[in-house]
């Protein structure tokens, strides 16, 4: 996915991994994140046009999101979503009125991708790359580690890194004793690294 609006620029930077099979483009207007898309081989995009700012009077921070999913290939988009406002969601959560507004709004995007699109298993020759993916994800530096936790833990369930690799790519990603808790502990270890990690 990528954000849209903003400033001048162009979709410049690089593609960053955010899960398996899902990417951040940048910033940028539809048509060059479409482009991008189109150069990096993604199938589908998902563009956010977020507007935020502070009320001049009451001072009172507003976020208003629309978002779009484009089929990059066709270079048409296939559904909406309507615009989200911050201060709406608040309010309808405080009167108890609503507590999905965000999962009804983005349903239909939902909808449009299972009915349209097939997931695939991920081939097998993927696995001559695994470890050097892992060596690559365990050595960098991440906002958030919980879903490079999760891939490096996929390619382990696959049987395309070993109990040693997993061990070695969880300490180096979140020190020693939490690594080993959540690569070899039981049920109980494990979930207490991650709800700490949650809760960041």
């Amino acid at each position: 996915g990528g954000f849209g609006g903003g400033g001048g620029g162009g979709a410049g930077g690089s593609v960053t991994s955010v899960a398996p099979g899902v990417a951040y483009l940048g910033r940028g207007s539809s048509k060059e994140l479409l482009a991008k898309a189109q150069r990096e081989g993604v199938h589908l995009v998902v563009v956010f046009d977020v507007r935020a700012g502070k009320h001049p009077r009451s001072g009172i921070v507003f976020n208003n999101t629309k978002a779009e999913l484009f089929d990059v290939k066709a270079g048409k988009s296939l559904a909406k979503a309507r615009e989200l406002r911050n201060m709406e969601v608040e309010n309808r959560r405080k009167t108890k009125k609503d507590d999905n507004t965000i999962e009804i709004a983005y349903k239909r995007f939902f909808e449009t991708t299972d009915l349209a699109y097939k997931v695939s298993e991920l081939p097998e020759a993927l696995s001559q790359f695994a470890s050097g993916r892992v060596s690559q994800l365990a050595s960098g530096q991440h906002s958030n580690v919980l879903p490079v936790l999760a891939e490096i833990k996929m390619y382990h369930a696959r049987q395309w890194i070993d109990d040693a690799q997993l061990a070695t790519a969880f300490t180096s990603l979140i020190g020693v004793a939490d690594g080993q808790k959540l690569a070899t502990g039981d049920a109980k270890a494990k979930n207490e690294v991650l709800s700490k990690l949650i809760k960041g």
